[in-house]
């Protein structure tokens, strides 16, 4: 058609366009696109058009468009060159891991980890696509979050860490088969026990947890009476991306406000002049002082490898498979699924999923070494995309600051001149406990004496002379005895 209109128009002889013809048009295809497969932008560029087509039902492919983007081409290399094994060493070619890294404040997608030894256009996406289970990353969106926000718990709110179950009567245990007794809230989101986690989503209103987690982007799983099953508590159900989860913690850094992530912030079209913003707007999702006592804990939380990151907040994640997946495909007993890790400072959200697309007897995770070498590589991913002269998280006037007597259950603000033991938690205003009288009694157990310990035919024995203890109201009473620190 084209030949013809040419020669029809006088910009081609007949002889030309015979000529022409005589050419077959699969000659003048290409295989393969070697601007794609080459481009260092390509994982990115993925997640902009498809923006643009859900966003303008137009493809730039076909429509002459100018796309002005949210990427920073640094930290985007940095990504590049760990994903590529430049910079990082992988355990093997199949590993595999999606990287988002959002902007605090706009919820802008500055930068994307797509995915390992991938060439050319429109890959699957490990950053954008995946939908896995989140593990303990949901602790603090579906647990604790919505606990400060609708009950006015604070970080001295009390749960207990004994034998629990499900409402279905399924019991429930620590990722240690252990118990800790009676911990502050605190505690329990920062070691991630899952008793705790459970009570405390138990705790509160079914709705108004699908009200918070919703608000912040993440899709949970409906039952038919319009809830959430208790598993969420636990990132137990049907999952999310790097993307999604970075957009959703952002929240917790900068007082409570989402953003749904974007990578484009304006079109410009060519043959119109018309430009059209594709920014998103923020709302509201929780009150800034929910934000900042997640904020708060998750400073406390340690990787592997290390203790915690100065001015970061973080909180890794792992998934199991069930025993009869193990049995079936041979793996070993400590395999796990996913393993994630997110975390944000007051700029800058890094979000990463680790594991295998499919997991097999010779590429599996194994709890232990996989979660050092996830940590790992997420401190590196810290350290190179994250600002280094990171501020401090700033304390809005809707929290206080105040000196709790250690141990006290329910939590007993320390009166003035009180010489026992303290320490200080963060509370909602006008939600904080009552304080206590100056000449309320300092509660001191004594310390236990004679300590023994023997060994005889493989036991230890270890014997000490009994503690007294007169105050009940503090929750129950014991002793924790550590092996090899």
């Amino acid at each position: 058609t084209v030949l013809y209109l040419m020669q029809r128009h006088g910009y081609i002889t007949k002889e030309e366009a015979d000529d022409a013809r005589s050419i077959p048009v699969e000659s003048l295809l290409r295989e393969s696109n070697p601007e794609g497969s080459s481009n260092e932008y390509q994982s990115y560029i993925d997640v902009v058009v498809k923006e643009v087509e859900e966003k303008t039902g137009l493809s730039p492919y076909t429509t002459g468009m100018k796309i002005y983007t949210n990427l920073d081409p640094d930290k985007q290399k940095t990504l590049n060159d760990i994903m590529s094994g430049k910079t990082w060493k992988w355990k093997d070619d199949k590993v595999q891991a999606g990287i988002a890294i959002v902007d605090v404040n706009t919820g802008a997608l500055v930068a994307t980890g797509g995915g390992r030894n991938q060439k050319g256009e429109r890959q699957y996406n490990y950053a954008t696509d995946i939908t896995r289970q989140i593990g303990s990353c949901a602790k603090p969106l579906f647990d604790y979050g919505p606990a400060f926000e609708y009950t006015n718990a604070g970080l001295a709110s009390q749960v207990y860490d004994g034998p629990h179950s499900y409402s279905s009567g399924v019991a429930i245990k620590n990722a240690d088969g252990g118990y800790k007794g009676t911990l502050t809230y605190k505690y329990a989101l920062a070691a991630s026990r899952n008793i705790p986690a459970l009570r405390v989503f138990q705790s509160v209103d079914n709705s108004k947890i699908k009200e918070f987690v919703t608000k912040l982007g993440i899709k949970p799983e409906i039952d038919s009476n319009g809830g959430l099953h208790e598993a969420h508590a636990l990132g137990a159900f049907s999952g999310s991306n790097p993307k999604d989860m970075a957009a959703a913690y952002a929240a917790f850094a900068n007082g409570g406000y989402y953003t749904e992530p974007y990578t484009v912030n304006k079109i410009e079209y060519i043959d119109s002049d018309k430009t059209v913003s594709l920014k998103n707007k923020r709302s509201k999702a929780m009150s800034d002082s929910t934000a900042y006592m997640i904020a708060s804990v998750l400073q406390d939380v340690k990787l592997n490898g290390g203790g915690t990151i100065t001015n970061y907040a973080v909180k890794t994640g792992t998934t199991n498979f069930d025993d009869a997946y193990v049995k079936s495909k041979g793996l070993p007993g400590d395999a796990i699924r996913d393993s994630w890790a997110v975390g944000f400072s007051t700029k800058t959200v890094v979000a990463m999923w680790y594991g295998y697309n499919e997991s097999t007897k010779e590429h599996c995770m194994r709890n232990l070494p996989s979660s050092i070498a996830k940590d790992k590589l997420y401190r590196t991913l810290v350290k190179e995309v994250v600002e280094s002269n990171r501020e401090e998280f700033k304390m809005p006037d809707s929290v206080v600051k105040l000196p709790i007597i250690s141990g006290s259950n329910p939590a007993k603000v320390a009166p003035t001149g009180y010489s026992g033991s303290v320490v200080y938690e963060l509370f909602k205003k006008d939600h904080q406990p009552n304080g206590t009288s100056s000449g309320e009694k300092e509660n001191k157990l004594a310390t236990p004496s004679n300590l023994k310990v023997t060994y005889s035919d493989g036991t230890v024995t270890i014997s000490w002379g009994a503690v007294q203890n007169p105050y009940t109201e503090y929750g129950t009473f014991g002793y924790n005895v550590y092996f090899g620190n």
